[in-house]
């Protein structure tokens, strides 16, 4: 088993110019992470049946998490106001980095990644439907159960 080992807890920083102005991009705190990650399932809509329907919203996401994890020379948080007055390249490259130094990139779907994750629902739902004698779960003969 791995050793879990944090010892030191210091952020992940990187020094940032724009117009000029000096800024520092530091890692997401748990809490600016909590906010970030709620943030985006208020954006996101299923339907009855698991399926994804819309991710209205989601564009703010991005200003969010940069205004969460930028801060000026003298340490205070950058709003989310000024965050948006700059042009979208700049917002990008800054959320781009700031997901990457927090850690927050979600896995990209690919169709292995996707049976893998299907394999793996799977082998969990049948460990579920045994029985208590330990019996297989009766299948349909389609490949469902």
């Amino acid at each position: 088993m791995k050793d879990l080992d944090f010892s030191s807890l210091e952020e992940v920083t990187l020094p940032v110019q724009v117009k000029g102005k000096s800024y520092e991009l530091r890692e997401a705190s748990e809490a600016a992470a909590v906010k970030y990650r709620n943030t985006m399932l208020a954006c996101t809509r299923y339907g009855s049946e698991g399926n994804l329907q819309s991710m209205q919203g989601m564009a703010s996401v991005e200003p969010l998490l940069v205004s969460l994890c930028l801060f000026t020379a003298d340490g205070k948080p950058v709003a989310i106001t000024t965050v948006q007055s700059w042009p979208s390249r700049v917002v990008r490259a800054l959320f781009d980095e700031a997901k990457r130094i927090s850690e927050l990139e979600e896995e990209e779907e690919t169709q292995e990644i996707l049976e893998k994750h299907l394999k793996e629902t799977q082998e969990k739902l049948d460990k579920l439907q045994k029985d208590e004698l330990g019996n297989e779960p009766e299948s349909m003969g389609d490949g469902s159960l």
